[in-house]
């Protein structure tokens, strides 16, 4: 190449631009190799001696060389140079014409494309228009040629690529003025071939193109060839099948701040239809447009726009854009079918709404809408007339946007919006659903607060109707923000009763409660009801009320209240129903609907006013309000009572005229309104403040209606009763005033005229102010005695005329109310005992000769008492007698009942005892129980004694030996008076002898409790003292009985102890068993009884006192000669044939003879026992036998091996008696030899 070069250099020639142009495209190789020949070469043309150069080739190719290291480093730096060379000598006229040559070189038509696209990318960095202007023809040249041809090589690609890249703000000037450059824009915008010199994949000259087309590029344009521009841009962008384009497109229009006037006649071609040009006939239905539009480029071209402008916030003339907008969307809403132009509908929408927003809060010229640019009706359409959701979500949130816009146009389609929200897109459960239908009540909804209230009620009505309808069928977790919402727009005050009215009026259409349970068993499913039995849509409309303010829910509970009041009665009969006028403006059309559902109607409407006031929840929320809250929640207060009484008379009328007209059928329903109607004021009253509370209370006690006043103390004392903190010490003087109005109430309600009641109900009120009457003076008495006191006098003026109208329970209430009265006034109730307490008794005898003493009026007075005797025993005295007597017999009547309605009483009963024992004194007590014993033994009330004995017993319960040795005289002289009694009734016949026994029975328990808290001293003498009474002469021997029956409980009591005190018993016990003894009396002596069953009697109790002895013997009581003196006379009890059939004496005989063998411990003596028994079975009489092998078996068990140096003796007996002729006594002994067997280890067979 060297050589070459050299010999070349001894030629002379010219360096023509066809030369220089090969060679510079040699400087751009990638190869070294080749760039550096190439500037061997251009170093050797412009040194060679015989260089022939002209200057400005000559001065070019010197300024490169200058650079020849940069050049030979890098083939891009020839462009580089290429700029720096020609840009710091632009104005060189030698320089000019070497650029000159090479742009002419690049134009010309036999210049390679090789050739061409290398020297226009070398000359890139000149940002010369000329230099575009010149070379653009090439450029034309070729995209008419693949136009033909319909591809690209890569040297035109490149060459294409390098002309686009020259167009930018600095050659605008051109593109508008010059027709090639012009024409070279428009044909590289419509050519979508792929260019092949890129690394990205799928570029066309027209992608190109549009991405040149920049913000500051486009405002160069003039508005007719920006139009022009746009409308190629979007013909690109529809008609490339390069997805590239259509995106490249989008960045433009997205950078632009387009001025709308361009686009609107692309858009204005979209509405022109696609008519066949053979069509000669034209009629209306041809206006009509075809889906055969859809394959026109005008509306493709429409469509794309669309795209691209759909999520654009920037333009210029805005306005001028929305009425075409609403012309494209009438266009696409003429079409029959709809599904072609849903995409187009939705872009249109979503547009508008762009637009819409963006020009809100502007203050510039084009910010301004005319109203009558909207179009809200066609929006309604694009509701209407598809299914499409999308297209749903995007009308309504346009017309949620314009609604304060044009609210005339949306208040006059505001019925087909909702109609359409009501019927589908309320059931979706979406956030994006949800935000619209918030945003169209947000929006929509306030227009209808400019409506005149009439007109209003007109509009919203039908909007409330259908909410309520589709209640069901909103997603449940969404139902209560959506209605809650809904109503807060509307205005909760206003149009919550509107709503709940028409949630009402559909509940009753649908069925209500009755249709939810049938719909559960049509789904095999068991729903819980509440305690009111409402339906689930109502549920869900106490729900949504329960969301509001008190205040609210106050009101509207008034506004539906006075809403029934306006219905009529009943519904007039139409005998042609067709003829009426039906609308859907009335919460409930009374036109519509039967007498039957506005029953209904009324029914569920009170029902739920009543439910929603006494709702937790609301009450809650009141008591959560503070003072100033409060206060001023008393005027709803004040007008719901107003309406609620208003109410309750109007439907009282209607029960009374019912009542008269013996309509049983409409008093049925009448009552049961009214009882709904008394719910709604308790629950009112129940929420009203302290200060309200006994205002309203005070008025109220004279209502005509009984009823009513019956209700509101009722409510007052559960005040009282259940909300100790409701009233405070600021309240007090109020209180104290209403004690005036209830005791005038209680005097004079059985005689009021002109009130509207039955008599029971009278008797009722005076029960529920006796009840007033306790809980205050439980609230106010302890400070305030002196009201308490005249109220005190006037209840019991009211006692003493109870006869004027005897009323079992109202005396009841009255006799507790006096009774706490006077607790609670205290001391200060003294001067009142003597003018009441002998009326409790009385009434007590009184109720003590009934049959069935125990109903409520002897509850009343039992509880009386217990409070008196609890709070004033100390002032009792005078009356302790005849309450002790009254209450005795009482308990006598109540006996051992395990009825369990009894237990009350029973409990208050021994409650009095308890009291009257630990309260009062023993000094006062016992004279008193002794003139209450001789009482109710004088009145032969026997059944009496027991509980007078048990008030007794609990009296010793804390007796101290200080004041039972004051009144130990008095003590025994009470009970050996009470224990006479067996003496003195023995021979009369006005007593059974089971009524005495127990009678005896009571006073020993009661003497067994006194001596159980006695010491041994003070015991001792009291006991013999009994014992020497016992002994006493007198004309009968039943004394016997008495002590031996006392003995046998005290032995029992005393356990051990009582071995110290039993040594003179030993004796009278032994001489008094021979005595009673059928056995050992001949013909001319008598028993110790002569009437058989007493003799019984005292051998049981002597027997049970020995046996006690013999027991508890552990200090070697039973000495030998205490042994000898009870041995034989208890033996011989075994032929006393009076015991025969008494099967507890034969045991305690056979015990007392075993327990005496285990006291004495000794064998001397056992073998004198063992021999006695043994004696016995020798006796004639079987029964006799009989009765010694179970003394002789028992004998064996308790002293065990013992036994066995008894055996000799005892054996001969026994083989005696297993001969004996009586199978009975055969068997015995055969059970006496095994049990002897057993215990002594000896067998006995082989002696036998």
């Amino acid at each position: 190449m060297e050589a070459l070069l050299a010999r070349v250099c001894y030629r002379q020639f010219n360096l023509n631009p066809d030369i220089l142009a090969n060679v510079l495209l040699g400087l751009t190789s990638e190869l070294s190799v080749i760039r550096e020949c190439a500037l061997k070469t251009l170093e050797i043309m412009c040194s060679g001696d015989r260089c022939t150069l002209d200057p400005p080739y000559k001065s070019f190719l010197k300024k490169l060389l200058k650079r020849r290291e940069e050049l030979a480093m890098d083939g891009e730096q020839l462009s580089l140079v290429m700029f720096t060379v020609f840009s710091y000598d632009r104005n060189s006229k030698l320089l000019g014409n070497v650029l000159a040559d090479l742009v002419n070189k690049i134009n010309r038509e036999d210049t390679p494309e090789y050739v061409a696209a290398g020297l226009l990318d070398i000359l890139k960095l000149l940002d010369d228009e000329d230099i575009f202007v010149q070379v653009v023809g090439r450029g034309v040249r070729i995209l008419k040629r693949t136009a033909s041809s319909g591809s690209l090589d890569v040297f035109e690609s490149r060459l294409l690529k390098s002309l686009v890249a020259r167009i930018n703000p600095n050659t605008s000037r051109n593109l508008t003025r010059d027709d090639r450059c012009r024409e070279f824009v428009h044909m590289a915008l419509q050519n979508h071939l792929p260019l092949r010199c890129f690394e990205r994949k799928h570029v066309s000259t027209s992608i190109l193109m549009i991405e040149a087309i920049s913000e500051e590029l486009f405002a160069t344009f003039s508005e007719a060839h920006a139009a022009e521009i746009i409308k190629l841009v979007v013909e690109a962008a529809t008609l490339s099948q390069n997805p590239e384009t259509n995106s490249a497109a989008g960045k433009l229009f997205k950078g632009l701040k387009l001025d709308v006037s361009l686009v609107l006649d692309i858009l204005e071609s979209m509405k022109v239809p696609h008519r066949n040009r053979n069509e000669k006939r034209k009629s209306r239905a041809s206006l009509v447009p075809t889906d055969s539009v859809f394959s026109s480029t005008e509306w493709k071209c429409g469509v794309t726009l669309l795209e691209l402008l759909q999520n654009k916030k920037q333009f210029i003339n805005k306005v001028r854009l929305i009425p075409k907008l609403f012309e494209i969307l009438k266009f696409c809403l003429d079409f029959e079918e709809q599904s072609g132009v849903e995409y187009v509908k939705q872009m249109i929408l979503s547009l508008l709404f762009n637009c819409c927003v963006s020009m809100e809060g502007k203050p510039e010229k084009d910010s301004s809408i005319a109203p009558s640019t909207f179009k809200v009706e066609l929006i309604v359409q694009c509701i209407r007339a598809t299914q499409n959701p999308q297209t749903h979500h995007h009308a309504l949130l346009l017309l949620a946007h314009v609604a304060h816009l044009v609210p005339d146009q949306v208040l006059h389609n505001m019925m087909e919006i909702f109609t359409f929200m009501g019927s589908s897109i309320v059931r979706h459960d979406d956030v994006y659903s949800i935000q619209i239908i918030s945003k169209i009540i947000e929006t929509i909804i306030p227009t209808l607060a400019m409506e005149k209230s009439g007109k209003k009620e007109e509009k919203v009505v039908p909007i409330l109707k259908i909410f309520s309808d589709v209640i069901m069928d909103v997603p449940e977790h969404r139902r209560i923000p959506l209605y809650t919402k809904l109503i807060e727009t509307l205005g909760a005050t206003e149009h919550l009763w509107m709503f709940l009215g028409v949630l009402l009026e559909s509940d009753v259409m649908k069925g209500g409660k009755k249709a939810d349970l049938d719909s559960s068993k049509k789904r095999h499913k068991v729903e819980s009801t509440d305690s009111q039995n409402f339906s689930k849509r109502l549920e869900i409309g106490m729900n949504i009320a329960r969301e509001f303010e008190p205040r609210v829910v106050m009101e509207t509970c008034n506004q539906l209240l006075q809403y029934i009041m306006e219905l009529p009665v009943q519904i007039e009969t139409k005998e042609d129903r067709m003829e009426v006028d039906i609308t859907d403006n009335a919460i409930f059309s009374v036109a519509s609907h039967t007498n039957k559902e506005l029953r209904h109607y009324r029914y569920s409407t009170s029902a739920f006013v009543a439910a929603l006031i006494r709702s937790t929840e609301i009450i809650n929320k009141i008591a959560l309000l503070d003072e100033k809250e409060t206060d001023a929640m008393r005027i709803y207060y004040r007008e719901l009572i107003v309406s609620s009484l208003a109410y309750i008379n109007v439907v009282a009328k209607i029960v009374e005229k019912a009542r008269s007209e013996n309509d049983q059928r409409e008093l049925n329903y009448w009552e049961v309104a009214l009882t709904k109607c008394y719910e709604i004021l308790d629950g009112i009253v129940s929420l009203l403040a302290p200060m309200m509370m006994i205002t309203v209370f005070g008025g109220l006690l004279k209502h005509r209606l009984l009823i009513i006043r019956m209700r509101v103390i009722d409510i007052f004392n559960k005040k009282l009763q259940y909300e100790q903190s409701y009233f405070d010490e600021s309240h007090h003087p109020k209180l104290l005033d209403l004690l005036g109005p209830l005791l005038a109430l209680v005097r004079g309600i059985l005689t009021e005229e002109n009130v509207v009641g039955s008599h029971s109900a009278r008797y009722k009120i005076a029960q529920e102010a006796y009840l007033s009457f306790k809980h205050l003076s439980k609230l106010l008495a302890h400070k305030y005695p002196a009201e308490f006191k005249t109220v005190l006098t006037g209840l019991v003026e009211e006692l003493h005329d109870y006869k004027k109208d005897p009323n079992s329970s109202r005396l009841a209430s009255l006799i507790l109310c006096i009774g706490e009265v006077s607790v609670n006034v205290g001391a200060h109730s003294i001067p009142f005992l003597p003018k009441y307490i002998p009326m409790l008794t009385k009434f007590v005898a009184i109720q003590v000769q009934k049959d069935e003493p125990f109903d409520i009026l002897t509850s009343s007075i039992v509880t009386s008492i217990l409070k008196i005797v609890d709070s004033l025993s100390r002032f009792l005295s005078p009356y302790l007698k005849s309450i002790i007597v009254g209450i005795a017999k009482l308990h006598a009547k109540l006996g051992d009942s395990q009825d369990p309605r009894l237990t009350n009483i029973s409990n208050r009963l021994a409650q009095i005892w308890e009291k009257l024992g630990s309260n009062v004194p023993l000094r006062l007590l016992i004279p008193a129980i002794e003139d209450s014993y001789s009482t109710v033994v004088k009145d032969g009330s026997l059944v009496a004694i027991g509980p007078l004995m048990k008030l007794l017993s609990n009296s010793f319960n804390s007796i101290q030996t200080s004041e039972f040795n004051t009144l130990q005289s008095e003590l025994a002289d009470f009970f050996l008076s009470a224990l006479q009694f067996r003496c003195d009734n023995s021979s009369s016949a006005k007593f059974l002898p089971q009524s005495v026994d127990i009678a005896e029975e009571h006073v020993i328990k009661a003497f067994v409790v006194l001596i159980l808290k006695l010491s041994e001293s003070t015991f001792r003498p009291l006991y013999y003292k009994v014992f020497e009474w016992a002994n006493r002469d007198t004309s009968t021997n039943d004394r016997a009985i008495t002590f031996f029956n006392l003995s046998s409980h005290v032995a029992e009591a005393l356990k051990h102890l009582f071995v110290l005190f039993a040594s003179e018993l030993i004796t009278n016990a032994a001489r008094l068993l021979d005595a009673t003894n059928a056995a050992k009396t001949t013909d001319g002596e008598d028993l110790f009884f002569p009437v058989p069953s007493k003799n019984v009697t005292l051998i049981r109790y002597i027997l049970r006192t020995l046996f006690s002895i013999l027991v508890h013997d552990n200090q070697n009581f039973i000495n030998s000669v205490r042994f000898d003196t009870l041995l034989q006379p208890i033996v011989d009890q075994m032929e006393n044939t009076l015991v025969f059939e008494d099967n507890e004496i034969r045991g305690l005989v056979v015990n007392c003879l075993a327990q005496m063998a285990v006291a004495v411990a000794d064998d001397t003596l056992w073998r004198q026992l063992n021999h006695q028994v043994l004696l016995k079975t020798r006796n004639n009489d079987p029964e006799i036998r009989l009765f010694a092998l179970e003394a002789c078996t028992e004998l064996a068990r308790k002293i065990g091996e013992n036994f066995a140096p008894l055996l000799p003796e005892t054996i001969p007996f026994l083989a005696e008696l297993l001969e004996d002729e009586n199978q009975a006594v055969e068997k015995a002994v055969q059970k006496t030899v095994r049990e002897v067997e057993k215990v002594t280890g000896e067998p006995l067979h082989k002696y036998l």
